[in-house]
This record gives C-alpha cells, sequence and structure tokens, in this order.
C-alpha cells in the first residue's frame, strides 16, 4: 500500500504505525496501483475525480471510502 498526501511538509516522512514513506500525487502517478481506496470522507469525491481525470491511472480502480461503506450496507 501506499500513503499519498498533498502537504509538502510531511512528504518523504513517516506516520508512527508505518513503515512506508508518505508520498504524493506525482510519485502515484509514476508508479500507478491496479486498487486505489481514498479514505477522505471530506474531498473523497474531488481526490476520485482528480485521479480519474489522470491519464497515468486510467487503469487504477478507484473507490472512495464512502463507496465502500455504502456497499457493505
Amino acid at each position: 500500500f501506499k500513503l499519498i498526501h498533498d502537504n509538502l511538509l510531511i512528504l518523504g516522512n513517516y506516520l508512527p504505525w508505518v513503515s512506508k514513506t508518505i508520498e504524493n500525487f506525482e510519485d502515484l502517478k509514476k508508479n500507478p496501483p491496479k486498487k486505489l481506496l481514498i479514505y477522505s470522507v471530506t474531498f473523497g469525491d474531488k481526490l476520485r475525480k482528480k485521479c480519474l481525470e489522470s491519464t497515468e491511472l486510467k487503469q487504477t480502480e478507484v473507490k472512495t471510502i464512502t463507496e465502500l461503506q455504502q456497499s457493505l450496507l
């Protein structure tokens, strides 16, 4: 998995409970995953749209946490 964030102040740093560094959107586009789950409820739709508009992520399945929760109901 990857941690993606747009705050340049935390780019390359770690969260205490995760061994992977925080990457940015450009890193994501350079090495796109097969599946992407967006954990932001507030900005989920906006981030999903940004991902779907990216030609580099055209083969990536993009879902938001809200979509996942709704599919489980």
